[in-house]
Formats: structure tokens, C-alpha cells, sequence
């Protein structure tokens, strides 16, 4: 599913420089196809549902896992997006780092 959304951006990509931008638009790419993705699966366990109310619980389960490690994944991708101010690498030095501690910096400083 993200890799057919790759027409649109590079339609953004073409579109704009801004490196906000692209990095938000990358996360919407992200989430359309994560939200494709647990649609069919909900879909396709609709009928163990149905027999046992114990596989909600897991379905459940298993988008939070999926959620915790994409937004992580999401990330560590993030390199691939380029900036503009950086020398063209294969990874970027801040590329490991945390997506969890990053959003919670974000929020603290635009608290403060």
C-alpha cells in the first residue's frame, strides 16, 4: 500500500521544498496506508471474531503493537527524506534516535 502511494510523493516532493512539509507528508503517506492496512486486516478476522470474542482482544493487541513500532519505524525512515542544510549520507547521525522522546521534547518546549 505505501509503495502505491509513491506517486503522490513525489507529486508533493515536486510540489514544495519545505523539509516540514515533506516529513509531515511522509507520516500522512504512513498512517493511509497503515489504516489500509488494518482495514483488510479486521476484514479477514471478522469470522474468528465471531467465533471467540478472546481474538478482538488480540486484534486489539496487535494494532497497538503495530502502532508503537511504525511510529518508531516511521523514524528511523526519516533519513531517507534528505534535508536540505545536511550533506547528501545513507544515514544521518540523529537517525537512531527515539520518535517517543522527540515528540515529548517537541511538546515541552512549545509548553514552555
Amino acid at each position: 500500500m505505501l509503495a502505491s502511494l509513491a506517486p503522490y510523493t513525489a507529486l508533493w516532493y515536486a510540489s514544495t521544498t519545505d523539509y516540514n512539509e515533506a516529513t509531515l507528508f511522509n507520516a500522512l503517506m504512513f498512517a493511509v496506508a497503515s489504516a489500509a492496512a488494518q482495514w483488510v486486516l479486521r476484514r479477514r478476522y471478522a469470522p474468528l471474531v465471531a467465533r471467540n470474542s478472546m481474538h478482538r482482544v488480540m486484534l486489539w493487541g496487535w494494532l497497538a503493537v503495530y502502532a508503537f513500532v511504525g511510529i518508531q519505524m516511521g523514524w528511523v525512515l526519516r533519513p531517507f527524506i534528505g534535508h536540505p542544510e545536511m550533506p547528501a549520507t545513507f544515514f544521518r547521525n540523529e537517525a537512531w534516535g527515539n520518535a517517543y522522546v522527540v515528540v515529548l521534547e517537541s511538546v515541552w518546549r512549545a509548553l514552555r
